[in-house]
C-alpha cells in the first residue's frame, strides 16, 4: 500500500511547517534532544495565567481555582512520536497544523467544526517529541509493513540480531 501524500511525518517537513507557521500564538523550540535536534512546539490560543498551585495541589485544597483562573479556556497538549516509529500521531498533527494555519488539511479538505472546537481551547502541539528516534526510523508510515518490521523499528534487535520485544526490551532501557 502506498502512503498517502497528506501523510507528512519526516523531520524536514516538521521544521518547515514550524518555521512557516504564522497564525499560532506562540512557537518555540522547547528543548534540544540528546542528538542535538530541536523539539518544536506550536501553540494556538491565549496563554493561560497561572494559578497558585498545580492541579494535584488544587484538588487537594478542594479549590480548582488555585490551578486555573475562572473563565479561562482549557489547555490541551498534543504530543506526537514519543516513540520514533509512531507516525500516525505525527501525520495527524501535521494535518492539524495545516488546518489551523491554512483552513485546510494536507489533503485540501476543510473542517470548520474542528476549527470551531480548536478556537474554544488553548492548543499546544509538539509534533515530534522523540526527534532522535524519529530520525532513526526510515519509514514515513507503517502502512503495509509487518508486525516484525514494527518491532524492528520500534524496539530494535538484540546483539544476536533477533528482534527485541516487550516487555523484555524494557529490561535494559
Amino acid at each position: 500500500m502506498i502512503t498517502p501524500s497528506y501523510w507528512k511525518t519526516d523531520l524536514k517537513y516538521i521544521e518547515d511547517a514550524w518555521s512557516k507557521a504564522e497564525k499560532c500564538s506562540e512557537k518555540r523550540i522547547i528543548c534540544e534532544s540528546a542528538g542535538g535536534r530541536p523539539v518544536y512546539m506550536l501553540a494556538y490560543g491565549e496563554k493561560k495565567r497561572r494559578g497558585t498551585a498545580n492541579y494535584s495541589s488544587a484538588l487537594g485544597a478542594r479549590d480548582k481555582s488555585c490551578f486555573s483562573l475562572k473563565g479561562q479556556k482549557p489547555c490541551v497538549i498534543l504530543i506526537g512520536a514519543v516513540h520514533g516509529q509512531e507516525t500516525e500521531g505525527v501525520a495527524a498533527l501535521t494535518n492539524l497544523i495545516s488546518l489551523l494555519e491554512t483552513g485546510k488539511d494536507l489533503s485540501g479538505k476543510e473542517n470548520k467544526k474542528l476549527l470551531e472546537l480548536a478556537s474554544q481551547i488553548r492548543l499546544v502541539i509538539v509534533p515530534v517529541a522523540n526527534v532522535d528516534g524519529r530520525a532513526r526510523v526510515d519509514l514515513d508510515s507503517m502502512i503495509g509493513h509487518t508486525l516484525n518490521e514494527l518491532r524492528y523499528w520500534g524496539q530494535g534487535t538484540w546483539a544476536d540480531g533477533s528482534l527485541c520485544g516487550w516487555p523484555e526490551c524494557k529490561k535494559i532501557h
